[in-house]
């Protein structure tokens, strides 16, 4: 008794197609290998949703945006959370929050921490706004499972506010 083949005859699995470096000299090898395939097309996707956001800022209800929160570090000792809010704020970014951060890693620089709205980000991470030597880097949120009782770890790295 024989079992008949899983791949149809016509197909590259039973063909033994001669591979060349050159597509166009092993497509002419094999040219009758190939005649009874088809291409196969990648489908266009037509319901692709369309999202918009809101940018109007005179309707008679609000929208919450969404945060972002960075890490401002390297800045010279004695620079404090308050400056770096004013420093913001005069270059039009709205500020959500700031907070110092307790600096045990050194004391050559001090760090802060900024939420900003998600639109501003892009603002907030341009070089031209700093200071040379000053580092912003997107905030790292530690996981639950890491996050000790104590508050300081709370506002070092997982807040539930923000």
């Amino acid at each position: 008794m024989s079992v008949p083949p899983a791949v149809p005859h016509n197909s590259l699995a039973s063909s033994s197609l001669v591979m060349d470096t050159d597509f166009a000299a092993t497509v002419n090898k094999n040219k009758d290998k190939l005649d009874d395939m088809q291409v196969v097309m990648k489908k266009n996707k037509k319901n692709k949703k369309k999202v918009i956001v809101g940018a109007t800022e005179n309707a008679v209800f609000k929208g919450v945006c969404k945060k972002s929160v960075v890490c401002v570090s390297r800045l010279e000792p004695g620079t404090t959370a308050d400056i770096v809010r004013d420093h913001l704020i005069s270059n039009s970014i709205d500020v959500l929050s700031c907070y110092d951060l307790n600096n045990t890693d050194s004391s050559r620089f001090t760090r802060v921490r900024v939420c900003v709205p998600l639109y501003d980000l892009d603002r907030v991470l341009s070089p031209d706004m700093w200071p040379k030597g000053v580092t912003v880097r997107p905030w790292v949120f530690k996981t639950r499972n890491n996050v000790s009782t104590d508050n300081t770890d709370l506002r070092h790295g997982y807040d539930d506010a923000e």
